[in-house]
């Protein structure tokens, strides 16, 4: 299924949306650069995933004095509040 704009010469269409059902089981909605997900699951399993860097970092920082050295993790982040759509 697709949509369709009327282009400036009046006489000519292009395309403008589509909607594909592929063999291999998936769905394109409107092409396929940007994909929908579900915002606040992506943005907590992100979030997760930096806390866990985060503690890989601290362990890694007390190996390194238990050994003489010395190391100190920095701070993670990661905002993708400018990937959310809210319209």
């Amino acid at each position: 299924m697709f949509a369709m704009k009327l282009n400036p010469d009046g006489k000519t269409y292009s395309q403008v949306f589509y909607t594909w059902m592929k063999a291999d089981g998936t769905y394109e909605i409107g092409g396929n650069a940007d994909n929908a997900v579900r915002y606040a699951a992506l943005n907590a399993g992100l979030q997760a995933q930096i806390v866990k860097m985060q503690d890989q970092l601290i362990a890694i920082a007390a190996a390194i004095a238990a050994v003489g050295g010395a190391y100190t993790p920095g701070d993670i982040s990661l905002n993708i509040t400018s990937a959310k759509i809210n319209e």
